[in-house]
Formats: structure tokens, C-alpha cells, sequence
């Protein structure tokens, strides 16, 4: 029973894992790399967790060197001998080697196997080799929480080896973790998501005579609704006085947790953090209690965030956190401020200046504050994490994301969240639209319909962290890709296929247009092609609204756009194609001929549930976009909309949504001329995915189209 409970339980802890069993083995071997000279210790927890703790989370670096979960396990590690132990509980060891680890053993095999390499022989006085452990007293001076109990593990170990010299590999972990890996980074990216979800629904949470405590709540919930375990720390809730640093920190020591009723003219300091797949988040903001800031209030708001951005410009690779700092100062230092409370503000700022502020920056993995390093690399993914505390009027202001640095500069990992006073101030008026952070698929961008900062602040009120982007009927191609340019980590831009406009030329199929296609596309700077519009509702075009407007009617199995699948084959893009049922036999036939080229199909299709399974079912390459399927009913199309009264989600609808959770998307298509606003159409969007059930909710509202994008390759962003 033993050996059974042993597998089931690291098979479950293995299979919940991002990362491969190869690199935590990479991992292993660079840690015996760096300290060849002795055993490496490294405890799993060992202790239950107390009743109120959210559940069990595993020693930080154990996890880092195995990706396991095992109770009261110890690795150690040989490094003269470059191998891996596991001691386990109980008296027997599994058969079979796990987690690439090449040996396991009993934990009673623990002492009787350190002392015969490091005290081979008992005359000696010295002993043979080096004894290591991941003690982490250092992390005390710097004021930085301690990620687990390695003060008892040291003095445990002690007892166990009175002789021999303990040292250890604390500096070693430290830097190795500074640099995430791929896998690492995914993890991270989805932490991210869910903490700013969460985020979210705090602000929302943030009313006159509600309690801290019901906002803390918000904040549980909201954490597992989207895919986390919970909350990575408890949630900082602190409304007024409370929002002073220290008080926040305070709060862990206190049985009520500083709980108190949020009052009209209070700011509240939100830090919260999701875990998720053992990564965790660790964001910030500061909400007005009443909804608005007071005219003091908002300026100083607006000056933190300059400084934050200044800050975050100067993330980049070759870069230090000292930079960083040196930008945020100086931005604070050069602001143009008028009234007494920012003022204040800018000298309370400078004199943290002249002492040295503690954290401005600091890593984020494994645990929510991880030690930084100076030195930014691509890699690194940050918390920054300006505050201006004002203890006299009891102001304590916050503004923290997590930045992932590129290898031309950063990523925002917790995007769509307000920044200044009125991004802040229209997130709270704006009702709730969704409970999951979202990827817009389906978004044109037109020069003199809307600019691209109004589009990110759109964004920003309303939780969508990037939009797809492309032009309209004519095309605006270069609009799209300076827009991604200036908007890299938000923007992901497409090739827009220039039918309306030569229309002739497709029908025809002139080379020259083939040309242009071909040489944008080898450009590497899109992530995709469309929206390509082969037929728009009704048959035919649009005669009796004039020239202008007059529409394609390409099949998709012509020439033109056989040619054009062919480079999304070989330059490995997908194709958003918007084709409806007229044509629906040709795009069978389509989808057939070129498997390997993902296609989404656009307002999925205008078509009934059942046309949409039947494809889907097929066609492993074959996504659904859903966006206007609400809102817009046109004619001639068959059963538009997917709800009943703009309500209710049809059941044979969410049925083929469920069964094909992995491949539908949610997008805004704001250009449509019946398009009635980003809000409406992102309450309809929140409405779909409140329907669903959460797991196919968050694939639909970002997961799907973030893996889609990422399985073909990362873009060139044209500078």
C-alpha cells in the first residue's frame, strides 16, 4: 500500500507539472556543476500545513530541483559523482526511479549514505567531503520574507552530522532561478492571468461600508475561478490608515487581519497574488474607496505612475536594477506637481532616494518575492513595485505588475489593468464585463476610426491583456505594424489581404499581388493573416450602397487563395477567413487540402451550431472565432446570434463550445459599421463566458489563442 500511495502520489504531482523531467535533471547537474566538491541537501516540507494555511506548498527549491510534491522527501545530491538521490518516508523505497531522479531510496538509508561519503573513514578528522545545504539566513538581512524553514532544516542536519562542515548553496539557487526557462515562463504567464483577473474583481470589490475582508474574499475566489490553486500570500486589503507601509505587513499578525469598514475619501492598497501550477503572482493597485480619487489624490496617483513608467522603459537587457530606480526617481524628480499632498509626495520620494529604497524591483517565480540580481537578462521576470507613502495624511499608494525582460526590452505578464487616474476611474464605473482576463482575436485597427493609445486604454479598462489587430477593407497594413511596434507585449499584428480593393486582380490572379503577399509575409513581422473576407453576407456585394462598398466573392478554393495558404504553410501562420455558409463545401475542401495551417473561421462562420460542429469535428485545424455572434443578426445568415434575447446562451450552443473547448475564441470585431461600442459588445462577452464552465471560460477567453500564436513561433516586431 505504501509503494502504491508513494507512485500515485508523485505521478499526480508530475503530471500537474509545466516543466519536463529534462530540465529539472539540467538543473541538478548545474548545481552539482557549481559545488563539485560535496553533498547538496535540499528538504521537501516536512511539516503539515496549519489549519489555516490555503494548503500544502512545497519547499521553494526542492520543488526547483524535482518538481515534486512528496512529503518529508530529502534530495541529495552527489555531486563528485554527478547523482541524484530521493529519500522518501516509510520503509520501503518504489521500484522504479522517478522524475528523473536515477536513484530513490528509504529515508532511513538517509544518515547510513552521508556518512559513508562524507566520513569514508573514521580516523579522519576532517571529513572527505563538503556537506551543503539551501539555508537562506542571508535573505534575513535583506529583509525579504524566507521562502521556507531552512534555519530548522540547517540545525536538523547539524544534528544528524555534528562533524561535518555545513555550507551553502543559497547564492548558487538564487542566481539560478533569477533566469527563468520557457516552461518556467508559460507558468509564470498564466500566474499572471489569473492575479490579474483577481485583481480585478478586487477593485470591483472596493465599496463604501464594505469590510477589507469581504474584498480578501473576492480575491480567493477569484484566484481558483481562474485555474490557480489560490492565493500565493493572503491578500492585502488595506483601506486608510491602514494603507501606510508597514501596516500592510502588519496585518499578518493580527487576528482580524486590520479589518475595517472602507469609508468615502480613503484610497485602499490592493497586493495580491495567485498561485498557480506552483508559480506565483504578485501585483498592486490603489482603488478610491468612493470611486474617484479627490483632486490631491488623483495627482499624486498620476505621478507614481510616471514614475512607473520611466521605471519600466528602462527595463531592459544590459540593463541593472539600479537603472531602473535611477529612471523612476528621476521621473518623480522632473514631475511638474501643484498641489501640497503631491508635493509632499515628491519629497517624501526624494529623500527614499538619497537612503536607498528597499524594494523597487524584485523577482518573481517559484515564490512571490524571489532575491533579485542586478543584472537584467532576457529571462527575467520582475515585479515592479513603486510605492509613495504619505504616513501624516495616511495615504499609502501602490502600483505593481509583472514584467517579463525580452531580448528588446519587456513584456507586460499582467495586462489589462488601468494605470492613470481616468483609466482607473473608468474601470470602476464601467460594470463588470468578464471574470477572466482576455485575448481579443478579432480587432481591426483603422486609422481615423480610433487611435491606438484609445485602444489601449479601452484595453485597460476593460481587462483585455493583447487584441489581434488588423485594417480594415483597404487594408492599413503599415498602421498595423507601427501600432504592434509601439505596442509589442499588447498588439499582435496580421497581414490584412487587400481583396475588396483588388478584387479584379483575385479574380484574375495577378501575380503582382501574389508578390506583395509573398514578400510581406517572409517579412516575419506578422503573426498571421486576415481577416481575409472571401464572401460577406448577402450573395453577392453590396450594389444598391454604392462602388465603395462593393464586396468580394472569392471561393476559397480559388487559385488566389490556394497560393495564399500555401505561405501560411510555409512561413507556419494562422489565417482568420471570414466565409459563410455559401461557401461552406469549398472551405471543407480548403481545410483538408492544408491541414497544418490553423484556420480561424470568423464570426464562426454565421452558420447554425450544427454546420460549426460538423467542420470542427473534421478539422483538427479549424478554430471558431465568436465574436459579433450576439449583438448582429444578418440577413439572409442563418441563426446568427448564439444567445436568446442577447441572455441566454443557446444549450446546443454551449454543448459544441464544451466539446470543442480547446478551439474557440472570443474577439471584438470593432470595426463593424453595427458594432455598438467595446463595452456593450464586452458585456455580451462576459455574459458567453459566465455560461460556460470555468475551465472552457478561461481557454476560450485567452488560453486558446495564446497557445495557437505560440505554436507558430514568435514574431520579428518591425522597428
Amino acid at each position: 500500500m505504501r509503494r502504491l500511495f508513494f507512485c500515485l502520489l508523485v505521478f499526480c504531482a508530475t503530471a500537474a507539472a509545466q516543466v519536463p523531467s529534462a530540465e529539472y535533471a539540467e538543473r541538478r547537474a548545474r548545481l552539482m556543476a557549481a559545488h563539485p566538491d560535496g553533498l547538496i541537501v535540499i528538504y521537501a516540507r516536512s511539516d503539515f500545513p496549519a489549519y489555516a494555511e490555503g494548503g500544502f506548498r512545497q519547499d521553494k527549491n526542492f520543488y526547483y530541483l524535482t518538481g515534486l510534491d512528496e512529503f518529508g522527501a530529502v534530495l541529495v545530491l552527489d555531486a563528485p559523482k554527478k547523482e541524484s538521490w530521493l529519500f522518501v518516508r516509510g520503509k520501503e523505497a518504489p521500484a522504479t526511479p522517478l522524475a528523473g531522479l536515477e536513484h530513490v531510496a528509504a529515508d532511513k538509508e538517509l544518515k547510513p549514505f552521508v556518512d559513508r561519503r562524507v566520513f569514508p573513514d573514521r580516523r579522519r578528522k576532517e571529513p572527505a567531503l563538503k556537506l551543503y545545504d539551501a539555508y537562506a539566513g542571508e535573505e534575513r538581512a535583506l529583509r525579504l520574507p524566507p521562502e521556507e524553514a531552512s534555519g530548522k532544516q540547517r540545525e536538523q542536519l547539524q544534528r544528524l552530522f555534528p562533524k561535518a562542515k555545513l555550507e551553502s548553496v543559497r547564492p548558487t539557487l538564487v542566481a539560478m532561478r533569477w533566469v527563468k526557462s520557457p516552461a518556467e515562463i508559460e507558468a509564470l504567464r498564466r500566474a499572471g492571468w489569473a492575479t490579474a483577473a483577481a485583481l480585478r474583481a478586487a477593485m470591483r470589490g472596493v465599496k463604501p461600508g464594505r469590510s477589507q475582508r469581504e474584498v480578501e474574499a473576492e480575491v480567493v475566489r477569484s484566484c481558483i475561478q481562474n485555474g490557480a490553486e489560490g492565493q500565493g500570500f493572503w491578500p492585502w486589503v488595506m483601506s486608510g490608515p491602514n494603507s501606510v507601509y508597514p501596516a500592510p505587513p502588519r496585518g499578518w499578525l493580527d487576528y482580524t487581519f486590520l479589518n475595517r469598514t472602507m469609508q468615502r475619501g480613503e484610497v485602499v492598497w490592493l497586493d495580491i497574488g495567485c498561485a498557480r501550477d506552483h508559480y506565483e503572482g504578485d501585483i498592486a493597485r490603489t482603488v478610491p474607496v468612493s470611486g474617484k480619487f479627490t483632486p490631491e489624490q488623483r495627482e499624486v496617483w498620476d505621478l507614481l505612475a510616471r514614475g512607473y513608467q520611466a521605471a519600466r522603459t528602462a527595463i531592459r537587457p544590459g540593463a541593472t536594477i539600479a537603472d531602473a530606480k535611477r529612471a523612476y526617481y528621476e521621473a518623480i524628480r522632473t514631475a511638474v506637481v501643484k498641489s501640497d499632498l503631491a508635493k509632499a509626495a515628491v519629497a517624501a520620494e526624494m529623500k527614499e532616494a538619497e537612503i536607498g529604497k528597499e524594494i523597487l524591483l524584485h523577482g518573481v517565480g517559484l515564490a512571490p518575492v524571489e532575491r533579485p540580481e542586478e543584472q537584467l537578462t532576457p529571462g527575467v521576470v520582475l515585479a515592479l513595485e513603486p510605492r509613495i507613502v504619505l504616513p501624516e495624511q495616511k495615504l499609502g499608494f501602490i502600483l505593481e505588475d509583472m514584467l517579463l525582460v525580452t531580448e528588446s526590452g519587456n513584456e507586460l505578464l499582467t495586462a489589462g489593468l488601468p494605470y492613470t487616474a481616468d483609466e482607473t476611474e473608468a474601470f470602476l464605473a464601467t460594470p463588470a464585463r468578464s471574470d477572466y482576463t482576455t485575448v481579443d482575436a478579432h480587432n481591426h485597427l483603422v486609422p481615423g476610426s480610433h487611435t491606438v493609445e484609445q485602444l489601449i486604454r479601452e484595453m485597460n479598462v476593460l481587462g483585455i491583456s493583447k487584441s489581434i489587430i488588423f485594417g480594415g477593407p483597404k487594408g492599413n497594413n503599415e498602421s498595423t505594424l507601427t501600432a504592434a511596434a509601439q505596442y509589442p507585449d499588447r498588439l499582435v499584428p496580421f497581414y490584412r489581404p487587400k481583396v475588396r480593393v483588388e478584387q479584379k486582380a483575385w479574380l484574375k490572379n495577378d501575380p503582382a499581388v501574389l508578390e506583395e503577399m509573398k514578400r510581406e509575409l517572409s517579412s516575419g513581422r506578422y503573426r498571421g493573416i486576415g481577416e481575409f473576407t472571401n464572401v460577406h453576407y448577402p450573395p453577392g456585394h453590396y450594389a444598391r450602397m454604392g462602388e465603395a462598398l462593393l464586396d468580394t466573392e472569392v471561393s476559397p478554393t480559388a487559385p488566389m487563395v490556394v497560393s495564399m495558404f500555401r505561405l501560411a504553410d510555409q512561413y507556419h501562420l494562422p489565417v482568420l477567413i471570414h466565409n459563410e455558409v455559401y461557401y461552406y463545401r469549398e472551405l471543407d475542401q480548403l481545410l483538408t487540402d492544408f491541414p497544418k495551417v490553423p484556420v480561424i473561421w470568423a464570426h464562426a462562420g454565421y452558420v447554425n451550431y450544427y454546420g460549426v460542429d460538423m467542420l470542427m469535428k473534421k478539422h483538427q485545424n479549424l478554430y471558431a472565432d465568436l465574436s459579433i455572434r450576439a449583438l448582429y443578426r444578418p440577413r439572409d445568415s442563418r441563426e446568427a446570434s448564439i444567445f436568446f434575447n442577447e441572455t441566454t446562451l443557446k444549450p446546443l450552443w454551449r454543448e459544441v463550445i464544451e466539446k470543442y473547448s480547446d478551439r474557440f475564441l472570443v474577439g471584438l470585431d470593432e470595426e463593424a459599421p453595427q458594432y455598438r461600442g467595446h463595452a456593450e459588445y464586452f458585456e455580451w462577452m462576459g455574459k458567453l463566458l459566465g455560461q460556460l464552465t470555468q475551465a472552457t471560460a478561461r481557454k476560450v477567453a485567452a488560453e486558446n489563442i495564446e497557445r495557437l500564436l505560440a505554436e507558430q513561433g514568435s514574431p520579428q516586431v518591425h522597428q
